[in-house]
């Protein structure tokens, strides 16, 4: 019997790191941006060394069984014909020549065709394994491909809205100084017009006639009811003269 029939299907295979499957699926909120970017590159940059060495050692472990199994084939179609050959040899004093279709010394085509079996079986289940831990690492440097992508979205929105905010406060301000310089301009305007003219001592319209210094009225109606009190204290040399007799003859009676 070939020996690889009695060996169990025993596979060794590399390993997984368990930082492949242990990445942070969601990162904190509380960071900043140059934080969370940085914390993005090197995650991505961890699951890209783990997969490596991964596919390393997986690729490692393959080679190796793969090595073992050509081996194992080689080591079987060896013996078989040796068997063949070698028994005849040692039997040629004492038995009679066997019959090469005696079955009972060649090695059953069953026993080599499960051993391709195994083999073949143990290689697919390699090659499975390996395909699913790509896939694994592709699904994972998509997502963080993601996250990045997301993170870059949101800061470029982000300062595209900081930068609408501020035209928008400049163009605000901007107008309101202009309103507020134009109605600057229009009130020193009425002001200065204001100034210009005139008001009457007695009843406060605009005044046309004048009587002495800081004293001026819209009408006579105005100047002579005010002129009791204005008397007194008038500056204008004919008012002066009137008001002395008018005193004079009040003082005589």
């Amino acid at each position: 019997m070939d020996e690889t029939a009695d060996t169990p299907d025993t596979e060794t295979f590399p390993a997984s790191d368990s930082t492949v499957s242990t990445l942070p699926l969601r990162l904190s909120e509380g960071l900043g941006q140059s934080d969370l970017r940085t914390s993005l590159v090197t995650h991505f940059q961890e699951a890209r060394d783990s997969f490596s060495r991964s596919l390393q050692s997986l690729l490692d472990g393959f080679f190796q069984n793969l090595e073992e199994s050509v081996n194992d084939a080689a080591v079987s179609w060896s013996r078989g014909p040796s068997a063949t050959v070698s028994e005849p040899d040692l039997s040629l004093s004492s038995k009679p020549p066997i019959s090469t279709t005696d079955q009972s010394t060649q090695t059953p085509r069953c026993v080599v065709v499960s051993t391709q079996f195994l083999q073949r079986n143990r290689l697919e289940k390699t090659l499975l394994k390996a395909e699913v831990l790509r896939l694994t690492q592709e699904l994972e440097r998509a997502r963080l491909e993601k996250e990045y992508t997301r993170l870059e979205i949101a800061t470029n929105q982000h300062d595209h809205l900081s930068e609408l905010r501020a035209v928008w406060e400049a163009e605000t301000h901007a107008i309101v100084d202009g309103v507020v310089e134009i109605c600057e301009q229009d009130a020193n305007k009425k002001i200065q017009e204001v100034k210009k003219k005139q008001w009457c001592t007695y009843c406060g319209s605009e005044a046309f006639f004048y009587c002495c210094w800081n004293t001026v009225y819209c009408n006579t109606t105005c100047q002579q009811l005010h002129w009791p009190e204005h008397m007194n204290s008038c500056t204008h040399p004919k008012r002066q003269i009137m008001s002395q007799p008018q005193s004079n003859q009040r003082q005589m009676r």
